[in-house]
């Protein structure tokens, strides 16, 4: 695959202590990655200690679509890329953090796929691990003829002992469609698989998620919307070590109401983000609930030109978020620092002059204290470009 780079990087010396002259130099770099007929989507980004993991999908109309992985070094440029999957199937990233750390080390990256003939009605949950080298250790597949199961967010078990994809199953054809229950699917660390759990809320609601992760008592938390043709309000599910449901709480204001994310914080309460329409208007609402899911406090977040908030992650004493400043396309996207209350810091955007939208599609803290931003153009674009940002502490970059 041949692909064009776009480079700009400063190098800024920030202080001097005690007289000393300390080496606090930090890199800063964007690139952008486009080709003239191929797609290349970047869908997470992983900090390392030697620089950065990339993982994402490329395709064009005579290139099948491809899992890659992409290795940058701490200045940005590309070290290797490698080839996870080019089966001939239909394959997706989800909105979702599916791509993690291990604590042995490794890496486990969960996407759907559809079988051998790309049939609509029938998709698998694929699951491979990789070493930092982007070596895969394994690569299975989990899924039941006629039935749509996708994976959305991966976590390790607090006890090491696997890992959990959470995600939805869909039974029959995709048209029309059937109830999405939430589906939880634990494999051990060599991948096999240990149990499985859904969950439906009602009859005629849909349970989609949009975060999972691991709690400090072993079991889990999973944060999503109930999506129906009357409803749409934000959740959050505790669950036990075995993905039994603990307690269910929808949460938020009284109308109608839209994504939602959830982490846990140190404190052990859960710290919540959902969107509402209030009068008319797309406003994000900050919810901390306690470990039993009652709520504590709830408070508009007041963070204009952003009416929208899409991931978020604890950031020490506060919170690291993606805004939008609008509801729909085209978008702009910004970086947020939150408190604890959900009160704004600072915000910065993330854009181009001649792209007015691109989407900021995952986060992660590098090891200098900075955040590396992983984003993509509009699905409009053809073909899409995707984008890699190296901000600071205060979301600072070189350049758009």
């Amino acid at each position: 695959m041949i692909y064009r780079l776009t480079l700009l990087i400063w190098l800024l010396p920030i202080n001097i202590v005690f007289a000393q002259e300390v080496d606090t130099t930090f890199t800063f770099f964007s690139r952008v990655y486009l080709e003239d007929s191929i797609n290349i989507v970047s869908n997470s980004a992983i900090s390392v200690e030697d620089g950065y993991l990339i993982s994402g999908i490329y395709n064009s109309p005579n290139v099948q679509q491809t899992v890659y992985l992409r290795k940058l070094n701490c200045m940005g440029e590309t070290q290797w890329l490698k080839i996870l999957d080019d089966t001939p199937t239909f394959k997706q990233f989800l909105p979702g953090k599916s791509h993690i750390e291990s604590s042995t080390g490794d890496f486990v990256l969960a996407f759907s796929r559809t079988n051998s003939q790309n049939e609509a009605n029938s998709s698998d949950i694929a699951i491979i691990k990789h070493d930092k080298d982007g070596e895969i250790k394994w690569a299975r597949d989990h899924g039941y003829p006629n039935i749509r199961e996708a994976a959305v967010c991966v976590t390790e078990s607090t006890d090491s002992s696997g890992y959990v994809v959470a995600g939805f199953r869909e039974q029959l054809a995709a048209q029309p469609s059937q109830l999405k229950q939430l589906y939880l699917l634990k494999i051990a660390q060599d991948g096999t698989t240990l149990w499985t759990r859904q969950h439906l809320h009602s009859l005629d609601t849909h349970l989609e998620v949009r975060t999972f992760e691991s709690s400090m008592d072993g079991g889990f938390i999973a944060a999503g919307t109930i999506a129906g043709k009357q409803k749409s309000q934000p959740f959050v599910m505790k669950l036990n070590t075995a993905g039994g449901k603990i307690w269910f709480q929808e949460v938020g204001q009284e109308e109608f109401e839209t994504y939602c994310f959830a982490q846990e914080t140190p404190d052990s309460n859960i710290a919540v983000i959902s969107g509402s329409s209030i009068n008319g208007l797309a406003q994000a609402v900050g919810t901390k609930l306690d470990a039993l899911g009652n709520t504590v406090e709830s408070a508009i977040i007041a963070a204009q030109p952003c009416n929208r908030f899409s991931l978020f992650e604890n950031n020490g004493n506060g919170f690291i978020a993606t805004g939008y400043d609008t509801e729909s396309s085209p978008t702009t996207p910004y970086l947020v620092m939150l408190d604890q209350s959900f009160s704004p810091i600072w915000m910065k955007s993330h854009s181009w002059s001649d792209h007015k939208d691109v989407a900021l599609v995952d986060v992660d803290k590098t090891v200098d204290d900075g955040f590396l931003l992983c984003g993509r153009s509009g699905p409009q674009e053809k073909p899409q470009f995707s984008w890699i940002s190296k901000v600071d502490s205060l979301g600072n970059t070189c350049s758009n």
